[in-house]
């Protein structure tokens, strides 16, 4: 058994209002700078897509984070 406890990231306030974001607007698309927190919440809704919808999500990164990536970038693939 995972425990969510480590799995889940603990979000800031700017955060959470992305997951909601999100969560109220399925087809967005986040564009936001590099660095600026993205990454955390769009995980989160990743794994709510997933687990809690049954849903597939689409990842597309620049190709210089493909080798640090490496490891992440075929877990999910169906």
């Amino acid at each position: 058994m995972v425990d969510k406890t480590k799995v889940v990231p603990e979000l800031r306030e700017k955060q959470v209002e992305q997951l909601k974001f999100y969560a109220s607007h399925p087809k967005c698309l986040d564009l936001s700078d590099p660095g600026t927190g993205k990454t955390p919440p769009c995980c989160v809704y990743a794994y709510m897509n997933s687990e809690v919808w049954g849903k597939r999500t689409l990842w597309s990164m620049p190709k210089s984070l493909l080798k640090k990536n490496k490891p992440f970038t075929m877990t999910s693939v169906y």
